[in-house]
């Protein structure tokens, strides 16, 4: 399924092992979907979940975080990815429509596996087949793929362009950090061979 011409993620680990020596602070417990608290010495996870949940502490949206620790791997910067990708945040653009994070999936699906052609039925049907197998896996595990359903209580009464601050009560109110997180993992085992498809 995978076009072995392109950079597959593994080689891209081998590269940049300096960010697994050095891993982000995750910060203190957060709530995940199942309203489950995670302490920090829990966790396990790849170099490009760190990646993408490090990216979201340090500020940028679901949707940036997923396509910020993927891009490079799959053909485009890490700056450009993060630009082209933050309208999709807060379920497009705080609408809270579809997940940012799953929306970032269906990008990167895009970037590994089409050749961008016009009239190629084949690489798009491939595209389409691995974003409704993602999608899939992500609504099985957290229920739905909406960002106001993911949000539930957490979502804010007035919805505004406006961003909420991120501060300590931002992230332990909200499901987000996990939906990275799962959406990284998605991706990873879609995407770039780890794990069963």
């Amino acid at each position: 399924r995978l076009d072995v011409s392109r950079p597959r993620c593994s080689d891209w680990e081998k590269n940049h092992t300096d960010y697994r020596r050095n891993p982000p602070a995750l910060g203190g417990a957060f709530l995940r979907h199942s309203a489950k608290t995670i302490r920090e010495k829990d966790f396990i996870m790849s170099i490009y979940t760190e990646k993408a949940v490090a990216l979201f502490r340090e500020g940028y949206n679901c949707a940036q975080a997923v396509t910020g620790a993927f891009a490079e791997q799959f053909g485009m910067s890490q700056e450009d990815a993060l630009r082209f990708s933050e309208g999709m945040g807060a379920g497009m653009g705080r609408l809270r429509l579809t997940c940012g994070a799953v929306s970032a999936m269906a990008l990167l699906a895009g970037l590994k596996l089409s050749n961008g052609k016009p009239n190629d039925l084949t690489t798009r049907k491939e595209v389409y087949a691995v974003v409704q197998e993602m999608t899939k896996a992500f609504q099985e595990k957290n229920g739905s793929i909406i960002c106001a359903e993911l949000l539930g209580a957490a979502r804010p009464k007035h919805e505004t362009a406006q961003p909420e601050a991120r501060t300590a009560a931002y992230y332990q109110k909200r499901p987000c950090v996990g939906c990275v997180e799962d959406c990284a993992e998605i991706v990873e085992q879609y995407l770039c061979g780890t794990g069963e498809e």
